[in-house]
């Protein structure tokens, strides 16, 4: 809602506070959002490796979507060497 400003003023940061507390309760989907915010600096400085660490988190809870994330690290090479096989392999995973 925030991140898009849906029904209210677009605020990254109001966004940022509501994801991390979703992600402090350990929901998956808010981690992996959380990871996206530090991706993107939406709100918050970039910062691949806490990115990592929180898409991992999610996966090991079981949301196989955040494979995808791991896989656009390793294409592009954020905060991890850019290997394509890498890449390649996460996104057979996030499927």
């Amino acid at each position: 809602m925030y991140l898009d400003g849906w029904g209210v003023e677009q605020d990254h940061k109001e966004a940022f506070k509501w994801i991390k507390k979703s992600a402090s309760e350990h929901y998956p989907e808010g981690l992996s959002a959380l990871g996206c915010f530090y991706v993107n600096g939406w709100g918050v400085e970039k910062d691949y490796q806490k990115a990592r660490d929180l898409f991992d988190e999610a996966t090991d809870l079981g949301y196989w979507d955040t494979y995808a994330f791991i896989a656009f690290l390793y294409r592009e090479g954020l905060g991890v060497e850019k290997d394509l096989e890498k890449a390649e392999y996460y996104y057979d995973l996030s499927e």
